[in-house]
C-alpha cells in the first residue's frame, strides 16, 4: 500500500517521495526541504514547467548560487529559465533589498497577487512566499523581452502557489 502511495505521489506531482496534495501540487514541507538540501528542480518537473510557460522544457540542471539552491530549466536554445530559492529570508530582509535598489536609482515594478510579496527588477522577479524567496529569470535570448517576462511571471505564480 505504501508503495502504491509513493508511485502515485511521483506520478501527480513529477517530485519521487512527494506528497500529493488534493490540487496534484507537490507538498510545499517537501519543496522547500528539498530546496534547503539544495534541488530547486524540485520545484516543477521538466514537463510540468513546460506547461506552466506554454513551451517545451528539455531539462533541468541544479546548481547553486551564493548558498542557495538554482535550477536552470533548458527551453529554447539560447538559455534557460532560471530559478532560485533561498529557504531562509524574511519579510525584513526582502523589504530592505527592495528599498536599496530604489535608494540606488533602479526601477522596481511591483507584482500584485503572486506570493506575499513580489516585485520585478529589470528581468528578475523576486518572491517572498512566507519564510521563502524565489527568484525567477528568462536568460533565453531567443525570445521576444515581453515573451520573456510573461514566461517569468507564470513560472512565479505556479512557484509561490507551491511554496505557500
Amino acid at each position: 500500500m505504501l508503495l502504491v502511495l509513493a508511485v502515485a505521489a511521483t506520478l501527480s506531482t513529477g517530485v519521487p517521495g512527494a506528497t500529493a496534495t488534493p490540487a496534484g501540487r507537490v507538498a510545499p514541507s517537501r519543496v522547500i526541504g528539498q530546496a534547503a538540501t539544495g534541488d530547486a528542480c524540485a520545484l516543477f518537473s521538466v514537463e510540468e514547467l513546460g506547461k506552466v510557460v506554454g513551451r517545451q522544457c528539455r531539462s533541468a540542471r541544479p546548481g547553486t548560487s551564493n548558498g542557495s539552491p538554482t535550477c536552470a530549466y533548458q527551453a529554447g536554445m539560447g538559455g534557460a529559465l532560471n530559478v532560485t530559492i533561498s529557504p531562509s529570508g524574511s519579510k525584513e530582509k526582502f523589504d530592505e533589498f527592495r528599498a536599496l535598489l530604489k535608494e540606488q536609482g533602479e526601477t522596481v515594478e511591483a507584482i500584485a497577487g503572486v506570493g506575499d510579496d513580489a516585485f520585478f527588477w529589470g528581468a528578475h522577479a523576486y518572491v517572498r512566499a512566507g519564510p521563502i524567496w524565489l527568484v525567477a529569470w528568462n536568460s533565453d535570448m531567443t525570445q521576444p523581452e515581453d515573451r520573456a517576462r510573461a514566461e517569468v511571471l507564470a513560472l512565479v505564480k505556479a512557484g509561490a502557489e507551491k511554496l505557500r
